[in-house]
């Protein structure tokens, strides 16, 4: 009898799908009802995670943007003999940052900086890269390239201490003693003027100071993740 249930609730078992989808379903219940009990204690927005959080979508989408557009133009100038998947990756992103920052360059003299700038700035990115990473990705699955990563043993160990380590140091990272020296009184600073005033705009520098007059490309990057990519200026 115990057999026969078993044959009849293994024939009844939904597609793969319908399985994935149940379990996310309940997973999002789960969530939800985690998260309305802990608001009865502590009101969900008051929570530092949320705006961890919301930080890092915008870094992901940064990050994906960087590597799609600078995919494109690597293909485009360095022949694929010439450079590793390694390789690739980090030309791609380096390619991509410098993009992004031409970019910003480009909405700054313009005077189009603004919270609907920095968001089609990134997604104009990248949406260059989609549709080649989609081909690629196709094609590496039909041959059997697609990369894998297999952490075992000593590698394993060494790999988790690296993420601890990685974990300690943002921690020191957002403690406000972190913004120091000219970061403090040079790079967020202007950042933030450029972000209020939604454009680039002139600074007098005196002496040999150049920070000012010609600030770095690190600056309109902080501009977009400082100032306005939450849709809010800081003052």
């Amino acid at each position: 009898m115990i057999t026969s249930l078993l044959r009849a609730l293994h024939a009844l078992r939904p597609p793969r799908f319908v399985r994935s989808l149940g379990a996310g379903a309940a997973a999002a219940a789960g969530a939800l009802f985690l998260a309305r009990w802990l608001d009865r204690r502590q009101r969900l927005g008051g929570w530092f995670f949320l705006e961890l959080a919301t930080i890092w979508l915008w870094q992901i989408l940064f990050i994906a943007a960087c590597l799609g557009a600078g995919w494109v133009l690597v293909r485009k100038l360095v022949p694929a003999h010439a450079r590793s998947r390694l390789e690739t990756v980090a030309l791609s992103f380096s390619a991509g940052v410098v993009l992004f920052v031409l970019g910003m360059y480009v909405g700054g003299a313009v005077r189009i900086w603004g919270p609907v700038f920095a968001t089609a700035l990134p997604i104009a990115m990248l949406a260059v890269g989609v549709r080649p990473a989609l081909s690629a990705w196709r094609s590496a699955r039909e041959t059997g390239t697609v990369p894998t990563l297999s952490l075992t043993g000593l590698p394993l160990v060494a790999a988790i201490a690296g993420l601890l380590g990685v974990g300690v140091i943002y921690l020191g990272a957002m403690a406000p003693d972190a913004l120091n020296y000219d970061s403090a009184w040079v790079h967020i600073v202007i950042a933030q003027d450029y972000a209020r005033e939604g454009r680039i705009v002139g600074f007098r520098a005196t002496g040999s100071s150049t920070s000012l007059t010609s600030p770095a490309s690190s600056t309109p990057g902080a501009s977009w993740s400082r100032g306005w990519s939450c849709r809010r200026c800081a003052g």
